[in-house]
């Protein structure tokens, strides 16, 4: 009753109250709903009833899922034949990664058997005396393995990492910085790291060259330029810097020699932004993709990746594993273990499908927990370790097809199903005629469940209805029998025949998805 009291004294007060108490339950900038913080003390219906009686019911702006292909143009001078090469054999992939001193030559190894590189920050400093130097090493030793991987240097739009990691950092000057005349001092992001004000001429050139002194290397075949959605933020000290920022990126396009890649953290689906930020695609080859997890932007995230490739850029989708049980995870001191844990279907099967509905030539796939190659830190980065991602694919038998919140796709080798709702995806491997198909074994099978699941289990009692492209009627498949027992581990029968049969992968709904580290944070 106290809080109830106080919202209507706030509201006599003044009707800017009303800005204050719905921050508290929408986001401002993107109009997303996230949650109030009385919720945590008091139940929601109570919130939402007190906060309806103060300030009326709110506007709620969900992000629109637009017709992008009409927003991307292409590139004047875009020529496919500097990215890499191509084929539909398997899924194609990329690592974001950094390690602070020298690169152990089995991840040299492992870091060669993908498409692309990105040399994170901090590489290398701890044993080469800088990042460049790390950078460049990392990248020599490579190529070295297989000269065919592109190799990108970081370059961050908004953050200055500041410190003696980075050789540039000897002619940076403070006065560069933007600056918070509300404060009188220096504006920092998260309040640790100082932000660049792309409307200094002098420090759009000391950006520019930085980018330009790593591509002179032959072993450096691009930039990739992360934070690019900070440059706009409403809340920073200078308004309408995103066009200064614009500025500069354009000027680093023109000056960027023949046949090397810019790439960017540029498209972004929540966000105030309704076009995804794909202007930022009129001076990028491609664009990185994180942040698209919840739910409000799976189906806007789809469109910017598939208006992108039907483009010609190159799309990095971040991926992570879902559905971990992250007690378990932390108790895996061998790194074999991590991998085995992570590749199995109720962990990697949407991450994976959700890339499959749009995978055309130039998308990669990145699916990893942790970017740091500390050997102490045992990070999961290597694509090549999942069978689910080397197995053979083949080419896409049309584009996706949307029915509600079900998607599904056929490839020559593969079927995909994905509910978007309840993240749920299935893979159907197609095994060829006159071979044995493989039944999922109990392993596949979560040892836990959330509390929350609606269901008894967790568990789907029987295969997606309604969607006969994945297991049609007339042939033979593996049956997965309901076990309303959690126990209990599922009955798996394979019905024999000399017929075609499929291999099915099976993933389930579950609450909440493994928070892991993203770069642009």
């Amino acid at each position: 009753s106290n809080l109830a009291s106080t919202f209507v004294a706030m509201r006599k007060i003044t009707s800017r109250a009303k800005v204050v108490l719905w921050s508290w339950t929408f986001c401002y900038s993107t109009k997303v709903h996230t949650g109030c913080l009385a919720t945590s003390l008091f139940p929601s219906n109570f919130c939402n009833n007190v906060l309806t009686s103060v300030c009326g019911t709110p506007k709620k702006i969900q992000f629109e899922v637009q017709d992008y292909n009409k927003t991307v143009v292409p590139l004047e001078d875009n020529s496919s034949n500097i990215y890499p090469e191509w084929s539909w054999d398997h899924v194609r992939t990329y690592v974001a990664i950094r390690r602070h001193n020298r690169y152990s030559n089995a991840q040299i190894r492992a870091l060669a058997s993908q498409d692309i590189v990105m040399l994170e920050k901090y590489n290398g400093p701890k044993t080469y005396g800088s990042t460049e130097a790390g950078t460049l090493q990392a990248a020599k030793r490579i190529k070295a393995v297989n000269p065919n991987v592109k190799i990108l240097a970081y370059l961050n739009a908004m953050v200055h990492y500041s410190g003696k990691s980075y050789a540039a950092n000897k002619s940076w000057k403070d006065e560069w910085a933007m600056f918070n005349p509300k404060r009188n001092r220096i504006y920092k992001w998260r309040k640790k790291w100082p932000c660049y004000d792309h409307r200094n001429l002098e420090f759009r050139e000391w950006w520019i060259q930085r980018a330009l002194s790593m591509v002179a290397h032959d072993e450096i075949d691009g930039v990739f330029i992360d934070g690019i959605v900070k440059t706009d933020k409403r809340f920073l000290p200078v308004k309408n810097h995103g066009k200064a920022y614009l500025a500069t990126a354009n000027e680093l396009r023109e000056r960027l020699p023949p046949g090397k890649i810019l790439i960017g953290n540029g498209l972004r689906a929540n966000t105030s932004n309704k076009n995804g930020y794909l202007e930022h695609l009129e001076y990028l080859d491609g664009s990185y993709l994180e942040n698209w997890g919840r739910q409000e932007n799976l189906a806007p995230t789809l469109k910017l990746m598939s208006a992108a490739l039907k483009k010609g850029r190159i799309i990095m989708l971040n991926g992570a594993p879902r559905n971990v049980n992250q007690a378990e995870y932390d108790q895996m001191r061998k790194l074999d273990d991590r991998y085995d844990y992570l590749g199995k279907p109720e962990i990697i099967s949407f991450s994976l499908g959700y890339f499959l509905l749009v995978a055309e030539p130039h998308a990669h796939l990145s699916y990893h927990y942790g970017v740091d190659a500390n050997p102490r830190r045992r990070a999961v980065f290597d694509n090549t370790r999942f069978e689910a991602i080397t197995r053979k694919l083949g080419k896409p038998l049309g584009d996706y097809v949307k029915n509600g919140n079900e998607y599904t796709r056929e490839f020559e080798y593969l079927k995909v199903w994905v509910n978007l709702k309840t993240t749920q995806a299935v893979l159907t491997v197609k095994v060829p005629s006159g071979q044995p198909s493989e039944s999922p074994s109990a392993s596949d099978w979560p040892t836990s469940q959330p509390s929350e699941s609606p269901s008894l289990t967790g568990r789907p009692s029987s295969l997606p209805s309604g969607h006969p492209s994945i297991l049609p009627s007339e042939a033979p498949f593996v049956s997965i029998q309901p076990s309303p027992i959690p126990s209990a581990s599922p009955s798996i029968s394979s019905t024999p025949s000399t017929q075609p049969s499929e291999k099915v992968m099976l993933d389930w709904p579950m609450s909440m998805s493994l928070s892991y580290h993203q770069y642009d944070t």
